[in-house]
């Protein structure tokens, strides 16, 4: 423990020159596979002189490839969304750590402890080439910075922050020389309103009029209805004039909000009795 201790240290002291000169997703590579090395190099060691310096390098890497994912969450996550962001992520950090000490100590009750070193190693460099597609670059501000979803609306009867569900509904009128390129932007919104938080969304066409649709979602209460709209990422307004300059309606496209009415159905007689 203090030699992975005093590798943690060092990693710290180096850690900004590394990142003038590395991308984070070959910084947490590398770390993990120097991690890896260090493991199996570990269950070899015949004697401390080789397992310390080992494990000052593991701890060096742990530190490593710990801090740079931690910080990449977070500049990740857009600020209305970041400390619920950031508790999953520590969530998933902790409980893989947790998970993971529990399967290699019952691996080594299995067969012995150099058997599960060596497959924790091994683990890694596989998880390594698992997920070399995959990158933890920042995302572009457009994609972290909120704007405002629109107009608030302004509600003519008394709504609680916890009414609900609210069904939002917006009309479109469709050149049918452009009805592709609409399904198309509407796979984008509806990607784009999930990620933003809403229970549901679909795409509805007036089997009257095939040139007028009807783009729904549904938000859990009227609270979390405003909230959203206060917290579009920006990306989403070129995806909005998107969809209004292929509306061929007077306007922007009309929108109507409907919120949950409760049913009271009266009880049985015999229920009452």
């Amino acid at each position: 423990m203090a030699a992975m201790g005093i590798g943690a240290v060092c990693a710290v002291v180096v850690l900004p020159r590394l990142r003038r000169h590395l991308s984070a997703d070959r910084m947490v590579n590398g770390a993990v596979l120097c991690l890896a090395g260090s493991m199996a190099l570990v269950a070899m060691a015949g004697s401390k002189w080789l397992a310390v310096p080992a494990l000052v390098a593991a701890g060096s890497s742990w530190i490593v490839a710990a801090n740079t994912l931690t910080v990449a969450a977070q500049l990740s996550l857009p600020d209305w969304v970041r400390a619920r962001g950031m508790a999953i992520f520590q969530m998933a950090l902790m409980g893989g750590g947790t998970f993971g000490a529990a399967a290699w100590g019952q691996m080594a009750s299995w067969a012995d402890l150099k058997s599960a070193i060596f497959g924790a190693a091994a683990f890694g460099v596989l998880a390594c080439a698992a997920t070399h597609r995959y990158t933890i670059g920042r995302p572009s501000d457009d994609d972290v910075n909120a704007l405002r979803g629109g107009e608030l609306p302004q509600p003519t009867i008394a709504l609680a922050p916890g009414s609900g569900p609210v069904l939002v509904m917006v009309e479109y009128l469709i050149d049918p020389a452009r009805n592709e390129e609409f399904i198309t932007t509407m796979e984008e919104s509806r990607r784009a309103w999930l990620r933003h938080g809403v229970l549901n969304w679909e795409l509805f066409r007036d089997i009257s009029n095939p040139n007028r649709y009807f783009e729904y979602f549904v938000d859990e209460t009227w609270a979390e209805y405003l909230r959203r709209m206060d917290r579009v990422a920006a990306s989403y307004a070129t995806l909005r004039e998107r969809k209004t300059a292929l509306h061929t309606g007077n306007g922007a496209p009309p929108i109507t909000r409907c919120i949950a009415q409760p049913v009271r159905r009266p009880m049985p007689r015999a229920a009452q009795m």
